[in-house]
């Protein structure tokens, strides 16, 4: 009786704030902007009263494609497409990565008022999501902000527990006559997940009877993380000839950073779930930390569209007490942003120049090709090589006791992008080809392919509206690769929303009510390794996916105050279904209610 009661309560709280909020203007005059993390902030709207997508509590974007979940809020997750590796040093985090606020995801603001705005989800097995944001000015030039956002679930198979935090703070100043500008940023993200290996079923053993309580590979392990980070830069115009135009700037930025991670097993009171003990044949306490301190100093000119730039890392690495090692590596990086003959370009690069990542490089080009029948063309080229990560070359855990001699991953790529925002249409057409390829085979043991592995990619986004009250949103993804032996992924998934739409009480109430579809074809896909928080080649059974979810979903929005919605979720599915394996041993859970209330506050 927990769920309906909360239910019930945010009911009634909902009918009480449209009461309180009765005489609040419905076209009130706050605007409220944010941009990412740039040199330039290039500030647009925040769409904190858009309804579209809103059902999608999950914080990896909403109206997306599947992902390979291996269970609750808050457990390990990897996409089924294939993506870049990229090698930071969240790399120890594994499967936890997807739910790290980072450097590039932090948000400037920019406010005519303060603004406050709280979402709360709440679901079956307490899987609940709170999520906090301040934002307001100081001053003229001055605006301060910071987010929280908390993340937790009790499981719906054991030893599934989730506990994960999340906080940063955000500043960006500017002069009156914006000659000095500065940025400054602070992030923590704290990860606690219980291991349970993926579940087992007995042959006797009939899953729907009670799937709470199936069998797991572990009872006595867990993961924790944290990653953090402070930054700040600052930029000075040098040369002006007016208000507009700068002719010489320069730029300074520094970053330090921190990511660690602790895994814990105990197999004193059960069987050994690993082969190997290097360290200790009972327990595990693996400890992993780095530290990263980044230096850049950059000079731009002809208003920002020429900037050359240097940039010094440091990194400290310890595991265990058997590695502490510092490494340090120079980068030179340079950035075109201009038209060339009537053609806009941007073009950036990044060299290595000596130390650890001396071999790698980063090519990008962007080009815009115009307008074609109502068609916004536009074109991407890409070259990088990246160097593994340091703790993935030598590993001194528990079960994991490894040092590898790997050459850089090289990745060429190439794609065709054609969108029209009116049609609600865009493609992506690409080709991707990469060299030195870094997996783990089904032994969980690194590896790098000798082959060259080429992808083919088609993504498709279109919304149809009918007779402006129902929509069908479609999202689709082809990708062919030469080597799915390495590449276990599916070559097609799909996300479709079907919903219908309409205004009530002089527009102060609107409402979408609706069903989403999730697909995704058949692949081999992986197993996932706790003590490396890794996912590696499963090497034999049965196909995964070909399969889909659907949720059923109502959307509100009251004014532009408050948004709520309720959602049954994986309706086809029972608690346990075998056909619901997105990773090797980890069931989706099944027919779920969940709920969610954003509410904004103006100061």
């Amino acid at each position: 009786m927990k769920l309906p009661f909360s239910l019930l309560y945010l009911i009634l709280c909902c009918g009480s704030f449209l009461y309180s909020q009765e005489q609040e203007l419905k076209d009130d005059s706050i605007s409220i902007k944010y941009a990412l993390q740039q040199h330039q902030l290039e500030f647009k709207a925040l769409p904190y009263a858009n309804l579209d997508g809103f059902q999608h509590y999950r914080p990896f974007g909403s109206q997306r494609l599947p992902l390979a979940r291996s269970g609750n809020l808050g457990l390990p997750f990897h996409s089924l497409v294939w993506e870049a590796q990229d090698w930071d040093i969240d790399y120890i985090l594994g499967g936890y990565q997807g739910y790290l606020q980072g450097k590039d995801s932090m948000r400037f603001y920019k406010v005519s008022r303060p603004f406050t705005n709280l979402r709360y989800t709440n679901g079956a097995e307490s899987e609940q999501i709170f999520d906090l944001l301040h934002t307001q000015n100081f001053g003229q030039g001055l605006n301060i902000s910071f987010n929280y956002r908390r993340i937790v679930s009790e499981g719906f198979f054991l030893r599934q527990f989730t506990n994960h935090t999340q906080f940063n703070v955000t500043a960006n100043w500017k002069n009156r006559d914006e000659r000095w500008r500065s940025k400054l940023y602070y992030f923590i993200n704290t990860l606690e997940a219980q291991e349970n290996a993926g579940i087992f079923i007995t042959p006797n053993e009939d899953p729907e009877d009670n799937a709470a309580l199936l069998d797991v590979n572990m009872r006595n392990a867990q993961n924790r993380g944290r990653s953090r980070s402070f930054g700040f830069s600052n930029d000075y115009d040098l040369l002006k000839t007016d208000s507009s135009n700068t002719l010489l700037s320069i730029a300074h930025e520094v970053s330090w950073s921190k990511v660690f991670r602790n895994y814990q097993d105990d197999f004193s009171s059960e069987a050994p779930f690993y082969n190997d003990f290097f360290i200790d044949s009972l327990r595990s306490r693996d400890t992993s930390s780095v530290y990263q301190l980044t230096n850049a100093i950059w000079l731009r000119a002809f208003n920002d569209k020429v900037a050359i730039g240097l940039k010094d890392e440091q990194y400290d690495y310890n595991q265990n007490f058997l590695i502490d090692q510092s490494i340090q590596s120079q980068y030179a990086m340079m950035r075109f942003e201009d038209s060339l003959l009537g053609i806009p370009l941007v073009f950036s690069a990044e060299k290595g120049l000596s130390g650890f990542h001396q071999d790698e490089s980063d090519v990008e080009l962007n080009i815009g090709l115009g307008e074609v029948m109502g068609f916004q063309l536009s074109a991407n080229a890409f070259f990088d090589q990246k160097q593994a990560d340091y703790f993935l070359i030598w590993q001194r855990l528990n079960h994991y006791y490894n040092s590898f001699n790997f050459t850089t991953s090289d990745r060429l790529g190439l794609s065709v992008n054609v969108r029209d925002d009116e049609k609600r249409f865009k493609l992506t057409a690409g080709f991707n080809q990469m060299d030195g390829l870094i997996y783990f085979d089904s032994n969980v043991i690194a590896q790098q392919s000798n082959s060259q592995i080429n992808q083919i990619s088609i993504h498709l986004q279109k919304e149809f509206v009918l007779r402006e009250r129902w929509h069908l949103f479609n999202n689709l993804m082809f990708q062919q690769l030469s080597d799915q032996t390495v590449l276990p992924l599916p070559q097609f998934l799909s996300f479709h929303s079907f919903y219908y739409e309409n205004e009530f009480f002089e527009k102060s109430l609107r409402l979408q009510a609706g069903i989403d579809w999730y697909w995704m074809g058949e692949y081999q896909g992986y197993r996932y390794d706790p003590a490396l928080a890794q996912f590696y080649l499963r090497g034999d059974g049965n196909n995964l996916g070909n399969n889909g979810q659907l949720d059923l979903f109502l959307n509100l929005a009251i004014n532009k105050s408050a948004r709520i919605f309720i959602k049954m979720e994986n309706v086809l599915s029972n608690s346990f279904s075998e056909d619901s394996y997105r990773i090797a041993g980890y069931p989706i859970p099944g027919r779920a209610l969940k709920y969610g209330l954003s509410w904004r506050m103006l100061n």
